[in-house]
C-alpha cells in the first residue's frame, strides 16, 4: 500500500504522536519551549513527508522555514568547528527531550559528520566540500527527519538490518516500525557505525563478506558505509568492488555511492579502481563523469586510465595541484581546481581570480567553466561580479562572458551580446540590473 494513503487512514497514530510531543514540551523552561515550537512548526501541516512521520516539509522553500531561519541565526557563515558545538545548552536539552538522550547524541554526531560529505546531492552532483553553513542546512533537515522517524520506533538499526530482506507484513507491524523499515535511515546507521556499535558493525561485515544471510547489501547500506569513518568497512567494500568484477549492478551501486561520503572512503575505493584497472567498466566511467564534470555522462566512454591516474595524483599531491594551475593543458588546470574543491571549495576562489587576472584566454575559460561546477549561487554571484567589474570583460571576451553566465550560443541574451557593441560600463550596468533582479527574487 502507498505510505501516504496508509498514513491518511491512521489518524489515531498522528494524534498519539502530537499528544506525546505536547506532554514533553510541558517539562521544558519558557526559553526551551520557544525553541521546541520552532522545531515542531511543520508537525501538524500535511505535506509530502506527512505529519505521520513527525517530521518536516521539504516541499516549501527552505529559506522561509522557521527552523531554517533559526539555524541560520545560530550558525556562522563559515563553520570552523563541529555543527553541534554551535547549539546552545537549551537547544540540546530540547533535542534530547524530543529524541531521547541516546538518539539525540547520535543526532549530534550525524550533524557533525555533514561537513565531511560533499554538499551537492542531486543526480548531477560534483564531489566538492565546503565550510559554508548554508550549503548544509538542507542536509540538516534530512538528518533530523531520519531521527524523528527513528524516535518513534523501538527497532534498533541492527534489527532494521536483519528485517530488511524479509517481506514486510504491514498488518502485523506497528505503524511507526513499518515507517522506519521503509525509510533509508542512512545518517542514523552511519552515526551508529561511528559510535562504534560493535554488533551493528559485525553484522555489516558479515553482509559484505556474505557470511550472514539475514540481510543484503542494499544501496542505502553502501551509502551509510561510505558516510561512516570506519576504514575497515571501507576496505571490505573495496574488496567487494574488486571481487564483483562480473556484477555490473553491484559495481554500479558502489561507484554511484562512493562520492557520497568521507574523503577516506572515496580514496580507498578510488585506489581499488586505479590499481585494478576497473576504469574499463561503463559504470565506473559514468561515475567519474559525475564526480568531476570533466565530461558529460553520454560521452563517459571516452574516459581512459590516463584520466583516473591524473586526478588520483592530484587528490594526493598538493604540490602537483598547485603547479598544474599554470599548465597549458586545460584538463590539468580543471582537475587541479576540482581536487582543491574536493577538500574545500573555498580554497579555489583565489586561484580562479588569479587565472582571470593573469591567465591566458584558455586558462580563463577553464576557470569560468569550473566556477559554474561549484553550483553555489553565493560564491558564483560574488565571483561573477568581481570578474565582470574588475577584469574588463568587454565585447572582445564574449566567450568568457558566455561561460561565466552559463549562456549558450542559441540563448537570446548571448545573441544580444553579439548584436550590440557592449562597452565595459554597459556590461557592468547590465550586471547591476541582474544583481537587483536576483536579490528581489530571493
Amino acid at each position: 500500500m502507498c505510505l501516504d494513503r496508509w498514513f491518511n487512514n491512521n489518524k489515531e497514530f498522528k494524534n498519539k504522536i502530537i499528544a506525546e510531543l505536547a506532554k514533553l514540551k510541558n517539562k521544558l523552561s519558557t526559553t526551551q519551549q520557544k525553541i521546541y515550537d520552532i522545531y515542531l512548526t511543520e508537525l501538524q501541516v500535511k505535506t509530502r513527508y506527512n505529519y505521520y512521520y513527525a517530521s518536516f516539509s521539504l516541499e516549501e522553500r527552505l529559506s522561509n522555514h522557521p527552523l531554517y531561519l533559526h539555524w541560520q541565526k545560530i550558525l556562522p557563515e563559515i563553520l570552523t568547528k563541529p555543527i553541534s558545538s554551535y547549539f546552545s545548552d537549551d537547544e540540546k536539552i530540547v533535542l534530547q527531550t524530543i529524541l531521547g538522550k541516546d538518539k539525540a547524541n547520535l543526532f549530534f554526531l550525524a550533524l557533525d559528520n555533514l561537513m565531511d560529505y560533499p554538499y551537492q546531492t542531486n543526480w548531477y552532483r560534483r564531489t566538492l566540500r565546503s565550510h559554508q553553513s548554508h550549503l548544509y542546512l538542507s542536509r540538516m533537515f534530512d538528518v533530523l527527519n531520519e531521527f524523528l522517524i527513528y524516535r518513534n520506533t523501538q527497532l534498533t538499526p541492527l534489527e532494521k538490518l536483519k528485517l530488511s530482506c524479509k517481506p514486510i507484513d504491514e498488518n502485523n507491524l506497528p505503524l511507526q516500525d513499518y515507517i522506519y523499515l521503509q525509510s533509508f535511515g542512512i545518517y542514523v546507521l552511519a552515526a551508529e557505525i561511528d559510535n562504534n556499535n560493535t554488533q551493528t558493525i559485525k553484522l555489516i561485515e558479515d553482509i559484505i563478506l556474505g557470511d550472514n544471510q539475514v540481510a543484503f547489501l542494499s544501496y542505502g547500506l553502501i551509502n551509510s558505509i561510505v558516510k561512516s569513518h570506519n576504514q575497515h568497512l571501507h576496505k571490505l567494500l573495496g574488496d567487494l568492488l574488486l571481487a564483483g568484477r562480473l556484477q555490473e549492478g553491484l559495481r554500479q551501486s558502489i561507484t554511484e555511492n562512493m562520492d557520497n561520503g568521507t574523503v577516506e572512503a572515496f580514496l580507498t575505493l578510488l585506489k581499488v579502481i586505479e590499481e585494478n584497472n576497473l576504469i574499463r567498466y561503463a559504470s565506473v566511467k559514468r561515475a567519474i563523469a559525475t564526480w568531476t564534470s570533466l565530461i558529460d555522462i553520454d560521452n563517459a566512454d571516452k574516459i581512459t586510465k590516463k584520466e583516473i591516474a591524473s586526478f588520483s595524483k592530484f587528490l594526493t599531491n598538493e604540490q602537483l595541484r598547485h603547479q598544474s594551475l599554470n599548465s597549458q593543458n586545460p584538463v590539468e588546470i580543471y582537475l587541479a581546481l576540482w581536487s582543491y574543491a574536493f577538500y574545500n571549495v573555498e580554497t579555489t576562489i583565489p586561484f580562479i581570480l588569479d587565472l582571470f587576472k593573469n591567465g591566458q584566454k584558455h586558462q580563463k575559460l577553464v576557470a569560468g567553466y569550473f566556477l559554474n561546477v561549484i553550483n553555489d549561487n553565493q560564491i558564483i554571484f560574488k565571483l561573477r561580479y568581481e570578474l565582470v567589474t574588475q577584469y574588463n570583460l568587454t565585447e572582445d571576451n564574449l566567450s568568457l562572458i558566455a561561460i561565466l553566465f552559463r549562456l549558450k550560443l542559441k540563448d537570446t541574451v548571448y545573441k544580444n551580446f553579439l548584436d550590440h557593441n557592449f562597452s565595459s560600463t554597459q556590461l557592468t550596468d547590465y550586471y547591476y540590473k541582474m544583481d537587483c533582479i536576483m536579490k528581489c527574487d530571493t
